[in-house]
């Protein structure tokens, strides 16, 4: 019989990912929270990016179901506040500093995914 190998320590980013991630969804949430009464809706939205080699990596989408919510939502500035908002989220939750000014706060529509064949629009 084998002993059972220990396992191995997280690597440093593995660990920042980690300590990082949390601090990001809560900020999401928030912001999402914070314009629900405003129009259009969202109809989704999430991160991504290689936040533990550097938080500079992060990218934030907000999504709206249709081209022309999408078009309103810049038209009445709720894009650039989500932006605004989504920055100040993160600053309040500890997200590094640096990286607030390099981080991607993005928008697409449903449509926009489907007709760029679904998911695979966001590699």
């Amino acid at each position: 019989m084998h002993p059972t190998p220990s396992p191995r320590p997280p690597l440093p980013f593995e660990q920042r990912e980690k300590e990082l991630e949390p601090l990001v969804r809560r900020a999401v949430d928030e912001v999402r929270s914070a314009i629900a009464h405003r129009a259009p809706a969202l109809s989704g939205a999430f991160f991504y990016g290689a936040v533990g080699v550097d938080p500079r990596h992060l990218v934030v989408w907000y999504l709206f179901a249709t081209d022309r919510q999408k078009e309103a939502a810049a038209a009445n500035g709720l894009r650039l506040e989500l932006d605004r908002c989504t920055r100040a989220a993160l600053r309040d939750a500890g997200y590094p500093a640096a990286a607030l000014t390099l981080i991607h706060v993005s928008f697409a529509s449903d449509e926009e995914i489907n007709r760029a064949g679904g998911w695979a629009f966001f590699r």
